[in-house]
């Protein structure tokens, strides 16, 4: 079989990403591959690198990680992570070998990455101890105290333990926004405890369409706020995909790109962390997305909950809120005003300058809604 053709995990779903970089290079090369674009085949797509890691702080290993994120979701989306799972030596083109190159490139200089960011021991410590299957086992079965442990210990000095720790380490890290970059990302649903209780699938299906999600709200097993780990690409927690019901795409920015900081390697999945408190939209079901019989629930970070509509947190998916029942009568008289004829050049106008243009105007919230009638008068 071609490579070209060969099935990626997500065979029917759709994964976003979104690239002001990108963007701005196909703003002059409309027809230019994600590809080129990546491995800067173009002088256009040179320069906007070089203006890019002009812009960042920490320019070339900003660069670096973003070249990995696109190259990691281009090599996912066109099957060829996929292939390299099942075939032991499938054949590549030569981009593919470059794009490979560019997708692994951080985890080979971890060193520098927590030089150029500044993260202590301790932080790195807690990134490589949250990926550990045991950070919640204080003594390892050999009788040693278990270096992973997350809970308070002393080699986490200072922070008291490896959640402290990670909290300070994460901000050190540029999220995916600060990138430039939206990227849907996928994880397996959680397991119920027991065979009676409903899958996590089940409890988001259940949630009305637009409802908002507060994430990390509830505290867990070792007193720390959920934490969203999520991978851009094949990786083996995705195995358990027919066992919890499917899997939950995020289509977000406020994510961190771990990986390179811990200890998996690149085909973890390249993990993007969520840390407690961020808010997503529950945007349907794809009831037939992750291999063609399994179900993808997608969730869409947002700035904050919006007014007047349904409010639930990520333990049980329980309305804490339920949606007012004017809010989509007032929405459709906003959008009503806003799109008549005589008003659709000041209205779009009003979507660029608030940047909200990206979007359509069916999509914003109800205060965006009134943000841009304000400015339409």
């Amino acid at each position: 079989m071609p490579i070209h053709e060969y099935p990626h995990p997500l065979q029917t779903d759709q994964q976003v990403v979104d690239c002001a970089l990108v963007k701005a290079v196909r703003a002059r090369r409309p027809d230019d591959s994600l590809a080129a674009i990546i491995l800067a085949q173009s002088t256009v797509a040179e320069r906007e690198w070089q203006a890019f890691m002009l812009r960042r702080p920490s320019g070339p290993m900003d660069m670096i990680l973003l070249k990995s994120l696109l190259a990691t979701a281009d090599l996912h989306r066109r099957g060829i992570i996929t292939a390299r799972q099942e075939i032991a030596d499938p054949p590549l083109e030569a981009d593919d070998e470059k794009l490979i190159e560019a997708a692994t490139a951080p985890y080979k200089i971890k060193k520098v990455l927590v030089a150029t960011y500044g993260l202590t021991p301790e932080e790195v410590l807690a990134v490589e101890a949250y990926s550990n299957a045991n950070k919640a086992v204080r003594v390892l079965p050999s009788g040693e105290a278990n270096p992973h442990y997350m809970g308070a210990a002393q080699h986490w000095g200072p922070y008291g333990d490896g959640w402290a720790a990670l909290a300070a380490g994460l901000p050190k890290i540029p999220t995916l926004g600060e990138l430039g970059l939206t990227l849907t990302t996928y994880r397996a649903a959680r397991a119920p405890k027991n065979e009676h209780e409903p899958t996590e699938i089940t409890l988001i299906s259940r949630l009305p369409v637009e409802a908002n999600i507060v994430h990390g709200v509830t505290q867990m097993d070792m007193g720390q706020r959920h934490y969203l780990s999520t991978g851009v690409t094949y990786n083996s927690h995705w195995l358990r995909g027919a066992a919890v019901g499917g899997l939950i795409a995020v289509t977000g920015s406020a994510g961190y790109y771990i990986n390179p900081f811990g200890l998996q390697g690149w085909l973890d999945g390249a993990e993007i962390l969520y840390p407690p408190g961020f808010v997503t939209k529950f945007e349907g079901l794809n009831p037939r997305g992750y291999q063609v019989e399994l179900p993808v629930a997608h969730l869409r970070e947002v700035a904050g909950p919006e007014s007047g509509q349904a409010v639930a947190d990520d333990h049980k998916y329980t309305l804490a809120v339920q949606r007012h029942p004017g809010l989509d009568a007032e929405k459709a008289a906003h959008i009503a005003y806003l799109e008549r004829p005589d008003r659709v050049t000041d209205t779009q106008i009003a979507l660029l300058r608030l940047g909200l243009s990206d979007r359509g105007i069916t999509y914003l919230t109800v205060e965006e809604l009134r943000e841009v009638r304000q400015r339409v008068g």
